[in-house]
């Protein structure tokens, strides 16, 4: 039977928009003595429908894409990133935008889409939609970003108060763990001193003034980590009067298996305590 002109029509529009070029090729045969006719070209418009209808995924698709060179990115808290770089393409991005904050201390750059930066505070993972403006449109891409906290950095032995009289000197000291390499920065009231990166700190001669200071460390590994101390004070009291050694013990020379006496003189106010030592260390 003939196509009505009206369905025919319609037909053709809907190929026309998608870009058909059809071809007008037509077949005949005998059936039951009469001549029919069917036309190629009426057949590909009613697949170029159907497509239409059932394959909607096939037809248009979308050619521009917006990734990220990390996504899903995982990074460690206290440690520099690598910068991050938006990808567009089938377009070009005028200024891009984000949803959401990022992690503490991770920045969007609005005109590359870049990021960068080093994350400060330890957070799970969460999706930060972002979003390019480019002259087809806007486009966004689900970026997900971790932070982890560094957890293989540990102090084991936390800074001591210390009291000395004044003109002695203190020495505070740490020890801290960790599978990579460990470097120290000791503070004074929060301000790093000088010079003062290994596991103990010994301060110059005291004053009475130096009473009260607070002292600290802050512990870095090769892994990224970065753990702070507690704090530790320093108590800064008079030298004790009247206290002297008026004779000093003299050096001793003894045959192999004889014993060695050491003496010596100190004067006071009060009663007087003792403690020998030898080669440094308390007998």
């Amino acid at each position: 039977m003939p196509l009505s002109n009206g369905l025919e029509d319609s037909i053709v529009s809907a190929v026309q928009v998608r870009g058909w070029q059809p071809i007008r090729v037509e077949f005949s045969w005998i059936l039951e003595g009469r001549r029919m006719h069917l036309s190629l070209r009426w057949l590909m418009r009613v697949l170029g429908c159907l497509a239409l209808v059932f394959l909607p995924g096939c037809i248009d698709k979308p050619s521009n894409a917006y990734t990220y060179s990390s996504n899903p990115a995982i990074y460690t808290k206290g440690v520099v990133i690598a910068a991050n770089t938006a990808s567009v393409s089938g377009a070009t991005a005028s200024s891009y935008s984000v949803s959401r904050s990022l992690p503490a201390g991770l920045a969007l750059n609005a005109a590359t889409g870049v990021i960068t930066g080093t994350p400060t505070l330890a957070v799970p993972a969460a999706t930060y939609v972002v979003t390019a403006v480019a002259s087809s449109g806007n486009l966004t891409c689900n970026l997900n970003i971790t932070v982890d906290d560094s957890t293989n950095l540990v102090i084991l032995v936390q800074p001591s108060n210390q009291s000395v009289a004044a003109g002695q000197t203190a020495l505070f000291a740490v020890s801290a763990v960790s599978p990579g390499t460990l470097s120290y920065q000791w503070l004074q009231n929060g301000t790093p001193i000088a010079g003062a990166t290994s596991t103990n700190y010994t301060t110059p001669a005291t004053v009475l003034a130096d009473s009260g200071a607070i002292f600290s460390v802050t512990v870095r590994d090769t892994q990224g980590g970065l753990v702070t101390s507690t704090t530790a004070t320093l108590t800064v009291v008079t030298a004790p009067l009247n206290l002297a050694i008026t004779e000093q013990p003299l050096s001793k020379r003894v045959r192999i298996d004889a014993t060695a006496t050491f003496s010596f003189t100190a004067t006071g106010k009060g009663t007087l305590s003792y403690q020998w030592l030898q080669d440094g260390t308390p007998i």
